[in-house]
């Protein structure tokens, strides 16, 4: 977690010419750096850069760590999510895999999110109020940057960092299958 979360900060710290290389608003394209969902759609842009990339293959060569640390940390992350569908299933008191076999191969979808010193805090947010369209989001928060809130009950909640703990999130896919 900690080689993980110290290599999306050296990303974001290395110069702006070698993160244009990155830099793609088309939303369909497998690694890209970018600011908001659909930069091309959407009238209001988030206040954040953000590094998307599909965790296999691991992302740019640059930082050098970078592809090496993601790949292990995809991994890692990847066997929680299957210990977590396993965890689920049983509580549900269905088979141990039937989660994971009803949702079939996805595809692992990373995005790295860097907030940069915004000069109005007040006039802006770093995302919009959202759904998750996945099965499953294990987030990694950064010990220095709050702001997540989750909606409960009609009021927003904020959810602050805690070192060296994830924040699970069951997507739509996951709520809809279980719900249908």
């Amino acid at each position: 977690m900690l080689a993980a979360m110290a290599v999306a900060h050296d990303f974001f710290r290395l110069s702006p010419e070698e993160k244009a290389k990155l830099y793609s608003d088309d939303p369909a394209k497998k690694t890209r750096l970018s600011t908001s969902f659909n930069v091309r759609k959407e009238t209001v842009h988030n206040w954040r850069d953000y590094l998307r990339l599909h965790c296999h293959p691991e992302g740019p060569a640059n930082p050098p760590p970078f592809r090496d640390v993601i790949s292990t940390y995809c991994k890692e992350v990847q066997e929680l999510g299957f210990r977590f569908y396993a965890a689920l299933s049983e509580s549900l008191g269905l088979e141990q895999d039937y989660i994971k076999m009803v949702l079939g191969e996805q595809e692992q979808h990373m995005a790295v999110n860097f907030y940069p010193k915004c000069p109005s805090p007040e006039l802006t947010y770093g995302l919009p109020a959202h759904t998750v369209p996945n099965a499953l989001t294990i987030l990694m928060m950064d010990e220095q940057v709050a702001g997540l809130q989750v909606l409960k009950e009609g009021r927003w909640i904020a959810v602050n960092p805690q070192p060296n703990a994830f924040i699970i999130n069951l997507g739509d896919q996951l709520q809809v299958r279980a719900a249908g």
